[in-house]
């Protein structure tokens, strides 16, 4: 009797474990697509998924639309981040907003862009007046500005691809929209 006993206790353990073994694990969402920057394929920055749900540089958001060039994702207070995009062939760029404030330490602003301008987040622009500019302390180069289309384009000293910025002037500030292109996640 004491064997029978064992033997359906133990049965009824083993019954348990295979019941709940898979119930601490997340299940991966379906997704709709996923999108990574190019130096690393694998790693998904942008994510959108079938139940209405997106991620976005490792934050979550409960809902997400996508409509006229624009992606809209909504935090769990229904505050929106706000995104332009442009398709070109197999890359997609998202144009990030960053405001960026005048450094009145250098001077006045009164010169357009012509400047020493910061963000919040300890980025940064200076603008000379001999065409020349420095990205965020490190990155030199020539920039050409187009005010009919809003654009700066700065080429690089570096071997870095050449960038187009979308711009406006309100105040003492300078909103730029700065493309970071994006590929298709590989994983």
């Amino acid at each position: 009797m004491k064997v029978k006993k064992l033997l359906a206790i133990v049965s009824v353990l083993a019954f348990c474990i295979l019941a709940f073994a898979g119930c601490g694990k997340k299940k991966s969402k379906e997704t709709v697509e996923q999108w990574a920057y190019p130096h690393d394929t694998e790693t998904p920055v942008l994510s959108f998924y079938k139940d209405g749900t997106a991620t976005f540089e490792k934050k979550d958001y409960k809902k997400y639309e996508i409509a006229n060039n624009e992606i809209k994702l909504f935090d769990e207070n229904g505050v929106a981040l706000q995104m332009t995009y442009v398709d070109q062939g197999e890359t997609r760029y998202i144009l990030k907003k960053t405001v960026y404030h005048f450094n009145t330490t250098f001077g006045t602003n009164e010169s357009g862009v012509i400047g020493v301008w910061e963000s919040d987040d300890h980025l940064s622009f200076e603008f000379t007046e001999k065409g020349t500019f420095l990205e965020d302390g490190v990155l030199p180069g020539h920039y050409f500005v187009d005010e009919e289309k809003g654009t700066i384009r700065l080429v690089y000293n570096e071997p870095i691809d050449d960038a187009v910025l979308y711009y406006t002037l309100q105040g003492g500030d300078l909103i730029v929209e700065y493309p970071w292109p994006m590929v298709k996640a590989t994983k």
